[in-house]
């Protein structure tokens, strides 16, 4: 049947048309061109047959061929229209999502906000225990070493009050240094370093 060629009758006509390849004869069925009841014969025979006679698989193939592509057509609606619903359920969802964002950014703000408003309200200053110690013991070590310093002053040629001046102005430079690094931004007086070092090269050079 692969290699055969067909005839077919046109009975209205009274003449025969074709040959067809069975490719042919199979685009004139899927047309309706060709029906079951239609006559048909084959090249090398001269007696005709009803289609569906000699070309029933042929018809079985075509009406097969069709309902693939029936059903075909009906998934790809089913899914396009799945597919609609899915891309709906996702805007609905990114629309839930981004009122969902703007309600929490606006909560957001507003604690932010309130946050800002107890911080302005609060004490400016305040400082952890670790923290006062350290401030507590600058201050402690800045007015023994003014007092010495004085008393210094008072007796330039006490060779005790100088080494005490010494010891104290030394301590204080090392303390004033930890707290400027632990208390940053803590209202720590000014400590000047040439001031320190004219202090203690006064206290070190023996008086006329």
């Amino acid at each position: 049947m692969a290699d055969a060629m067909i005839f077919v009758m046109d009975e209205l006509a009274g003449q025969e048309h074709g040959p067809y390849s069975l490719a042919e004869i199979q685009t004139q069925i899927y047309q309706k061109k060709l029906k079951k009841k239609h006559l048909v014969r084959k090249s090398d025979y001269s007696q005709w047959f009803k289609a569906e006679d000699l070309l029933g698989k042929v018809f079985t193939a075509v009406e097969q061929t069709k309902t693939n592509e029936k059903q075909q057509a009906k998934d790809d609606k089913a899914k396009k229209k799945q597919q609609a619903k899915d891309d709906k359920e996702q805007r609905k969802q990114q629309a839930k999502d981004e009122k969902d964002q703007e309600k929490q950014q606006v909560q957001n703000d507003e604690e932010t906000a309130v946050e800002a408003e107890e911080l302005a309200d609060s004490d400016p200053y305040t400082i952890s225990e670790a923290d006062k110690a350290m401030l507590s013991l600058y201050l402690e070590t800045m007015r023994t070493y003014g007092d010495r310093l004085q008393a210094l002053k008072d007796e330039p040629d006490n060779a005790e009050l100088k080494q005490a001046v010494i010891q104290c102005g030394t301590r204080f430079a090392k303390i004033t240094h930890q707290a400027r690094a632990a208390l940053p931004s803590e209202p720590i007086k000014t400590f000047d370093e040439d001031v320190l070092q004219a202090d203690l090269k006064k206290a070190m050079t023996p008086q006329d």
